[in-house]
């Protein structure tokens, strides 16, 4: 089967919309799992909400734990965010009139989907150290309590800014991946579904 452009376009689409952290993460990611990676938001008090094993409320402390554009994403959420991506692939083609995938090719894109989904295995481009440490997303470094900046690049500051199974993602991280997704699931269409 080789990809038609309106099939390429649906795919990286679907992919965009549907990738943990951009527009939505489903489960989103509990206090636990924020305290692990050093997240904490500074609500000009120099309160952290990493710095307590229970996010009780607080405005500043409830952005962190929110499902909508959090940046954030987790194993569990991507699992969760594959299979509406084959669900979608299942149930979309056909009710607009393109046809229907096979299952085995619904598998394998949903397998592409879930090894490129940004933050799972890799993240490109990374997230910079000054965007680890800005306003919307404060990484709290774990060896010494400081928010991550330019200057600062240990512990979780040094996570936060890895390439490698970071959990972080942004728009410009989702784009890329998209563009290899496009590529990925093209050349496995033309020389193999």
């Amino acid at each position: 089967m080789i990809l038609d452009a309106t099939l390429i376009t649906l795919l990286v689409g679907l992919f965009v919309i549907l990738s943990p952290g951009l527009i939505l993460t489903l489960p989103s990611l509990g206090a636990s799992e924020l305290i692990q990676l050093g997240v904490a938001y500074n609500s000009g008090e120099n309160h952290a909400c990493a710095s307590g094993a229970v996010i009780n409320g607080d405005p500043i402390c409830d952005k962190a734990t929110r499902v909508l554009v959090s940046g954030y994403t987790s194993p569990l959420a991507t699992v969760v965010h594959t299979l509406v991506f084959a669900a979608v692939l299942y149930l979309l083609p056909n009710a607009i009139g393109l046809g229907r995938f096979s299952q085995t090719q619904i598998l394998v894109f949903a397998g592409a989907f879930l090894a490129l989904s940004p933050g799972l295995l890799l993240t490109l481009p990374a997230l910079s150290l000054d965007e680890c440490g800005s306003d919307g997303k404060n990484i709290v470094d774990t060896i010494d309590g400081n928010y991550c900046n330019a200057e600062h690049a240990t512990g979780k500051c040094a996570t936060c800014s890895s390439a490698w199974r970071s959990g972080e993602t942004s728009t410009s991280a989702v784009l890329v991946h998209a563009v290899l997704f496009g590529v990925v699931c093209y050349a496995l269409a033309y020389n193999y579904l």
